[in-house]
């Protein structure tokens, strides 16, 4: 450190100082009073990634069992016994479904008319204490539930149908660009092959020219 000061003195590039000897420079630079910490100042910056850190993760909202029951039914062949106890159907009992009125068609003589059957059945059921009205809208109840399934079920597997062939077609696009970097490859290896070729025989005939 000397050395270079006096050179640099010596033709005037920096002038002498005489207030500090190189050693006192030396030291004054490796003491522990010479050495000065910032402090690490908070900018907002530094706030809002500390607080992202800090944040928990959010959690996904729960699957409802709605929507575990629904997606369970349009992945699979369904019993009408499963549909009916999706719309809590199968708790009703035979007495009070549609169902009663078909075993009591179905008890009587089949060559009876349709209208004698229909006169009989009536009258069971008033003797029975019991309501047609009301087994009838059981009827109807399980007809919409029915009809509303089945669109429910055909809508979302026909959109399964229609993402899957969307993936089809991106995957064909893929395979066949793929192709394609499959026939440049083996363009590529010809024609390096050809030309390497050309070369090695080039170099052979030299080598032969002087070889005999």
């Amino acid at each position: 450190m000397g050395k270079m000061m006096s050179i640099l003195e010596k033709y005037k590039f920096v002038e002498k100082d005489t207030s500090t000897t190189d050693e006192e420079v030396s030291s004054f630079a490796t003491s522990e009073e010479a050495i000065e910490v910032t402090p690490e100042i908070e900018t907002e910056e530094t706030i809002k990634v500390q607080e992202i850190i800090e944040e928990p993760p959010t959690m996904p909202n729960p699957i409802s069992e709605e929507d575990i029951k629904k997606a369970a039914t349009y992945d699979r062949h369904l019993s009408i016994k499963e549909i009916y106890t999706k719309y809590d159907l199968d708790a009703v009992a035979v007495t009070d479904s549609v169902y009663l009125l078909e075993n009591l068609i179905n008890a009587l003589p089949a060559e009876l008319p349709d209208f004698v059957k229909k006169t009989t059945v009536n009258n069971i059921i008033k003797a029975s204490a019991m309501n047609i009205d009301k087994l009838l809208d059981d009827g109807h109840t399980r007809s919409t539930k029915l009809k509303g399934f089945i669109d429910e079920y055909t809508t979302a597997n026909l959109n399964d149908i229609e993402k899957l062939k969307q993936e089809i077609d991106r995957l064909n696009a893929i395979i066949a660009e793929y192709h394609q970097q499959v026939r440049l490859k083996e363009k590529l290896i010809q024609e390096e092959t050809t030309l390497v070729e050309t070369e090695e025989t080039r170099i052979h005939n030299i080598l032969n020219f002087f070889k005999n």
